[in-house]
């Protein structure tokens, strides 16, 4: 047999053996992995601010936990990718797991310690970076695991999965939280060890190394994605809007979270307030597609701002926690379409060779600022009162807001099929 036969042949094996996502065993073993990174991350961003405020009766220091984790993230968002580009795909996972595992298994037993305060902030350090480095290393572990035919499909299951998992992250971690914070940080060393388990069931080789990647310092490609958004007066102009939203909006859920908190309700109603929310981007999503085929961009974006900012203004004047929850579910039911539309006009501006890193910029300029929201959040709570630090949030939002909407640029894009032509 010749060697190009014996290729086409193991070309058709490879193909047959990856082409039904339900008989790839190394995919669902994937799957379940990152859904257990995903979950675990998730109940730990909901509950450590929550633990900080029981511990030390402060606000300010609730919110210094949920800034460090943004802060943590943020730094390792541009690197993160990069490192995983360069090094071992497969050690990575399994390096992040049984990190994870003994982190969180060494904190559980000083929990309740003089130093616990300072024991969550170690978890959320700990925690931030693992994900920075597990969800790049995912991905490029999805790409070799699954054919190229469907892998489409098994990034929209990904994309479903997380929403799914964050839906009822909130929820579990109220729950756990009733039972003391050694039981949610004990459980989230048990869902890293059944991670790195999942990870060693994949037989697909990961424990490579992509060479193109590899030549040349790392901050210059880096340094070159970043410089890349600010050729364009639209990108620029969209990031002003994407930093100051998403600021605005971390503001008030985490303002809304402890202000209900002090208020008296309990730990699982602030968990499906934060899964209403869940559910609305969940809800939006699914109709995002019809929404941008519908409208433009610019329309689609008037209209998902005006339902958000009404929608939270009657959830600070509310005092009912059914309305609550309503009002914070419908003011998220747009957003999806508006990021859609005009997060993927933004790509049709870039080369393929360079969207990684303008993803990476896009992604650290747009959550620039919202590390500092938890901060603030608790400091004009304990100082001004969840009205004016709610009503900040919403001002911080519109400012944004307007500066897109004024931006004429926005106005000039068309439907999808004209944006190549844009």
């Amino acid at each position: 047999m010749n060697n190009a036969l014996r290729l086409y042949l193991m070309k058709k094996i490879t193909s047959s053996d990856q082409s039904s996502l339900r008989n790839n065993r190394d995919w669902h073993w994937l799957w379940i992995s990152g859904s257990l990174s995903c979950f675990g991350s998730s109940l730990l961003g909901f509950s450590l601010p929550l633990i900080a405020y029981n511990v030390t009766n402060s606000t300010a220091r609730a919110g210094v936990i949920s800034s460090i984790i943004g802060v943590i993230v943020l730094i390792f968002s541009l690197p993160g990718g990069a490192i995983v580009d360069r090094y071992s795909t497969g050690k990575i996972l399994s390096m992040c797991s049984i990190l994870g595992a003994i982190s969180f298994g060494s904190a559980s037993i000083l929990i309740d310690s003089h130093s616990a305060f300072f024991i969550i902030v170690f978890i959320a350090v700990i925690d931030a970076v693992i994900s920075c480095l597990f969800q790049p290393a995912e991905s490029a572990a999805l790409r070799n695991i699954v054919s190229a035919t469907e892998l489409p499909k098994a990034r929209s299951i990904n994309q479903a999965r997380t929403s799914a998992v964050r839906l009822i992250a909130a929820p579990v971690g109220g729950l756990l939280l009733t039972l003391g914070p050694v039981v949610i940080i004990l459980f989230s060393a048990i869902l890293q060890l059944m991670q790195a388990a999942c990870i060693n069931q994949i037989k697909t080789k990961l424990n490579f190394t992509r060479k193109s990647c590899t030549s040349g310092p790392l901050f210059r490609d880096i340094y070159e994605g970043l410089v890349l958004i600010f050729k364009s007066p639209f990108l620029a102009g969209f990031l002003i809007f994407a930093a100051l939203s998403n600021f605005g909006s971390s503001l008030f859920l985490f303002a809304l979270n402890l202000d209900l908190l002090r208020r008296g309700f309990s730990l699982a109603d602030i968990g499906f307030l934060d899964s209403a929310v869940a559910m609305g981007s969940l809800l939006g999503a699914i109709a995002s597609s019809w929404i941008v085929d519908l409208l433009k961009p610019g329309a689609i974006l008037a209209f998902s701002s005006t339902l958000t900012v009404l929608c939270l203004t009657i959830s600070v004047i509310t005092e009912s926690y059914l309305l609550i929850l309503i009002f914070m579910t419908l003011g998220r039911l747009a957003t999806p379409a508006a990021n859609a539309s005009i997060g993927g006009f933004a790509m049709t501006l870039v080369s393929d060779d360079m969207q990684g890193r303008f993803a990476s910029s896009m992604s650290f300029f747009a959550t620039l600022l919202q590390p500092l929201s938890p901060t603030l959040g608790g400091i004009i709570l304990s100082s001004y009162g969840g009205v004016v630090a709610l009503s900040s949030a919403i001002a911080i939002m519109c400012i944004g807001i307007l500066a897109l909407l004024f931006n004429p640029q926005i106005w000039k894009v068309g439907f999808p099929n004209t944006w190549q032509e844009s």
